[in-house]
């Protein structure tokens, strides 16, 4: 609960813990061979370990939100910058091609810088297509891992309140409910290609 310092690092406030303490006699932990029941130091320790992991998995991956965002951002700038590369790099290819078939000056070699031109225009324009559906799957995982962090909190939030009412049968139906419901389950079924 404390470091060596003395402070009180545990992500509970002090009425969770008290709760908790309420709660503690009610909560059995169940291994192959039947019912053990634990210490309330080591139940608490149990609880507060729980609490405390999902709290550190909701700081990474916010923490890993904001990268992938510059990712998102970078493959998004990339994309659009060789469209329009290749854009303006079809233009003169265009005018020589036209030009070529108006006034038949320029020979066969403004046929194929016009050929050449076109297939490096149309590889600049594949290139910034997989950019988008790049980008797409970031803004995707982005939602998925905003999704995760509501699973997250959800799941604590239902602990929480049944360590408040002191009701284990509560946080067993809460628990078995809440393990039932995934929202990136959901998620991932409308995104499938």
């Amino acid at each position: 609960m404390g470091d060596e310092t003395g402070k009180d690092t545990s992500p509970l406030s002090s009425e969770e813990i008290k709760a908790l303490r309420n709660f503690l006699p009610k909560i059995e932990t169940y291994d192959g061979s039947g019912v053990r029941i634990l210490t309330d130091e080591q139940k608490l320790n149990a609880i507060s370990s729980i609490c405390s992991n999902s709290y550190t998995m909701i700081a990474k991956i916010e923490n890993e939100i904001p990268s992938i965002k510059e990712k998102a951002e970078s493959i998004l700038n990339n994309g659009v910058t060789s469209g329009f590369i290749g854009i303006i790099f079809l233009a003169p290819m265009l005018y020589l091609s036209v030009n070529y078939m108006i006034n038949r000056e320029y020979g066969s070699s403004s046929i194929y810088l016009a050929i050449a031109g076109l297939l490096i225009f149309i590889n600049m324009e594949m290139f910034s297509i997989y950019s988008l559906y790049s980008y797409n799957k970031k803004l995707n995982l982005i939602k998925y891992y905003r999704n995760e962090i509501t699973n997250l909190l959800t799941h604590l939030n239902a602990i929480k309140l049944c360590t408040i009412y002191s009701d284990a049968d509560m946080a067993k139906n809460l628990i078995i409910r809440l393990s039932q419901i995934d929202r990136n389950n959901s998620f991932k079924k409308s995104n499938t290609r």
